[in-house]
């Protein structure tokens, strides 16, 4: 897009403020062009936008469509086209191909009109060019003929340009009688996660969530909007956790109270494990646990299921972790036999869930420092267990690549601290084995990120512990590290491992400070 718009500056730098800005350069770079095209008409020129927005909410317009839905704008098209081009079928052409390099389409061999801008370009384009009457009556059609598609496109117009206060105002107006449930839906899109770059913006933010909670709790719920309702209520749940509002509890309670029917039961369920799962990982553990009770309370509603069975091994795994939190082992000692005995292993889903629970157990031992060995190997022993079932085909389980990855990141957990163990009691070769054959197993696998980040941890303990390595080894697993960076850019375990290789090659193997970068 920059570059466009220094194309279209005579390739010279351009200068703006913000992104919006170097949109509209290019917007209005286009608009010169569209111009051109029509001998500079203006009313033609708005009615090529009109449609070309239309047609860029999905996947174009056939020019019949055009025709019918869009009978003013196609006539003032349709009327420019004769007068400016011979009758029959060059007329046709005229017009069709008016319309496709006004919208940039170069598609060949179809009637249909495709809008090829990026979507924040057309997005800026409808915000742009359409003032508060226009968005009406284009509203008007456009939810009577693609409402699905059109409610998308206001969300991301709500999204990627979060100050838009007259497109705001609208959709709050029409959603303010409850009845619009097409503007409730894109309403839920004020509740989206947002770039907050000043106080002023977290103050602007701020008041807006608290409005929009504030009209989601007062909603009616009726059998037509109740998946809205309860979606509604969500969003203002994760906004109020990301403000430390106290509302946040308010809220979870009102999700506790909606009463859902059918799939929504599920949803509800889902909701409050979210919420849960928030919770723990911000250490707010009692809290958590007064919303697990209440997710439990709402899963004892639902119907036998296989949906059922795998919520009920998700709020295992929420209890689990905050049980280790709170070093409650009986507790879980118990609880983890009766987890094992109620999970079908030849479910794939129940499967995944079951080496979930065991592995949550595990980091949270290692997050809170808690490396008893036979607390932290009531875990991973479990998942070694569980592997070795596998492999042996003793009972018909499911073992895919995310199982796989929660027993190899335990046995990398439970390493370190056995590894640790045998090295203070003087026992080097021992630990030196299991670190090593902890790498043998994960290089014998076919490489993914995961997989991936493991391995430069394995690497990491080996290059503290092993008096063996070399300097020239230890360059070799950096460079081993800097490739697989390479092929997994994304993988936020493999970068926090390469930090740990990092930190442990030039603090225990060179003895010297990072290089400068």
């Amino acid at each position: 897009m920059f570059v466009e718009a220094w194309i279209g500056n005579g390739c010279l730098a351009v200068e703006y403020n913000g992104y919006k800005q170097l949109i509209q350069i290019v917007v209005k770079r286009e608009q010169e062009r569209i111009l051109g095209l029509v001998g500079g008409d203006v009313r033609v020129f708005n009615a090529l936008i009109h449609v070309m927005i239309c047609a860029g909410l999905a996947d174009g317009l056939f020019l019949a469509e055009i025709k019918d839905w869009y009978p003013e704008e196609w006539g003032m098209i349709h009327s420019y086209a004769k007068k400016h081009a011979v009758s029959g079928v060059q007329r046709t052409d005229f017009l069709t191909g008016l319309l496709k390099d006004a919208a940039q389409d170069i598609l060949t061999g179809t009637e249909k009109l495709h809008v090829l801008y990026p979507d924040i370009i057309k997005e800026y384009m409808f915000l742009y060019y359409l003032d508060g009457d226009d968005i009406v009556e284009l509203s008007r059609k456009l939810w009577n003929t693609v409402p699905e598609d059109y409610n998308a496109f206001l969300g991301r117009c709500l999204t990627d340009f979060q100050h838009e206060d007259h497109l705001i105002a609208f959709i709050r107006e029409q959603s303010s009688d409850y009845g619009n449930l097409n503007a409730m839906a894109v309403r839920q899109s004020l509740l989206a996660f947002k770039i907050i770059a000043s106080e002023e913006d977290a103050r602007y933010f701020l008041q807006r969530d608290l409005e929009e909670y504030k009209y989601w709790k007062e909603v009616p719920v009726t059998a037509e909007n109740s998946e809205l309702c309860l979606q509604g209520l969500y969003l203002c749940v994760r906004q109020l956790f990301g403000w430390s509002r106290q509302e946040s509890f308010e809220a979870i309670d009102l999700v506790v109270s909606f009463e859902a029917v059918g799939g929504l039961c599920v949803t509800k369920v889902q909701h409050l494990l979210e919420f849960a799962h928030y919770l723990i990982e911000k250490d707010c553990v009692t809290s958590a646990q007064n919303v697990i009770r209440k997710a439990e309370a709402a899963l004892a509603d639902l119907g036998d299921s296989e949906e059922k069975k795998e919520l009920y091994l998700s709020i295992q795994r929420e209890i689990i972790v905050s049980d280790v939190y709170y070093k409650k082992w009986d507790d879980i000692e118990k609880r983890q036999k009766e987890i094992t005995q109620n999970t079908n292993f030849s479910n794939e889903r129940q499967s995944e869930l079951y080496a979930y629970v065991l592995f949550s157990g595990a980091l949270k031992c290692q997050e809170t420092l808690e490396w008893s060995g036979e607390h932290l190997l009531m875990f991973t022993d479990a998942l070694q267990d569980y592997a070795e079932d596998y492999a042996a085909g003793r009972r018909g389980i499911y073992f895919n690549d995310k199982v796989h990855y929660y027993y190899l990141h335990a046995k990398l957990i439970s390493t370190e601290v056995t590894a640790t163990g045998a090295f203070l009691a003087g026992m080097r070769e021992i630990a030196l084995k299991w670190i090593d054959g902890l790498i043998d197993e994960i290089k014998n696998n076919m490489m993914i990120s995961d997989f991936a980040g493991l391995l430069v941890g394995a690497r990491a303990l080996k290059v503290g512990f092993d008096d063996s390595v070399t300097d020239e080894m230890t360059a070799a697993y950096l460079e081993e590290a800097d490739e697989l960076l390479a092929c997994y850019p994304d993988s936020e375990l493999l970068a926090e491992k390469t930090i740990d290789l990092w930190e442990t090659a030039y603090g225990e193997q060179y003895k010297s400070l990072y290089p400068e970068i």
